[in-house]
């Protein structure tokens, strides 16, 4: 939060970045482009009104020459701004003007969705009724990969949604760790250029792998000597 207070970015903006820049790490593409959800709330005549707004916006992200993240900063936050400009113009209405080919299987325009949660949920209370919000689990995603996060007064939480048949989920794991890092090496070095973040990206990412490795065969080895004294009891 006071990174993005001191670049003149929301703690969306900065969240978005830091993601290009993970994603970046493992595909290695300059040309990003993540779906996200706008209130589509911007007037205040539609402040008492229930029904639902939303729409899709499309933030796209160009990594060439090797950008510092204070740069990527700046850039996502025009891409953005951009974006809420234009946010009444219906998503369905941008992919048909872009006539971008359709499929049952994939999104059109992009295949991440990024979601920050920061707007406070107060309670909703009516007469006789105790009221509570219940998190639902569809068992489906639309993308190939959804971070979702939520801002608190306390820290920020979040999880990934993803395509089991894409993805694994110790590289999922492995994902949310390389982001806390990521996080972590921005915010003490916000003039890190992309390249060099991918590098320590890269040590922090064998370093996972080895501890991985070492915690496997201690178990490994804790299970075959349990059987080891199994078989000896019963032999006895």
């Amino acid at each position: 939060k006071i990174l993005s207070k001191q670049q003149g970015v929301t703690l969306f903006m900065t969240l978005l970045a830091a993601f290009n820049k993970l994603l970046y790490h493992y595909t290695k593409q300059e040309d990003i482009l993540i779906g996200s959800p706008i209130s589509n709330r911007n007037h205040s005549e539609l402040e008492g009104l229930i029904g639902f707004f939303i729409n899709t916006v499309v933030f796209r992200t160009n990594l060439s020459k090797n950008p510092s993240f204070k740069d990527l900063l700046q850039q996502v936050r025009e891409v953005a701004l951009g974006a809420y400009t234009h946010q009444d113009l219906p998503f369905e209405k941008l992919v048909t003007e872009l006539q971008v080919e359709r499929s049952n299987n994939r999104s059109p325009l992009f295949q991440v969705w990024f979601v920050l949660q920061n707007v406070p949920v107060s309670n909703l209370e009516l007469e006789g009724l105790n009221l509570n919000i219940r998190d639902i689990e569809s068992g489906m995603v639309r993308h190939d990969l959804n971070l979702n996060l939520s801002e608190t007064s306390e820290d920020i939480k979040g999880y990934f949604e993803y395509k089991t048949d894409l993805f694994k989920a110790t590289t999922i794991a492995q994902m949310a760790k390389l982001f806390e890092t990521l996080l972590e090496i921005v915010v003490k070095q916000p003039d890190i250029h992309l390249k060099e973040l991918v590098e320590m990206l890269s040590e922090s990412q064998k370093e996972q792998q080895i501890l991985e490795n070492q915690k496997f065969k201690k178990a490994r080895l804790q299970k075959l000597g349990k059987i080891s004294r199994k078989a000896s009891t019963d032999i006895s």
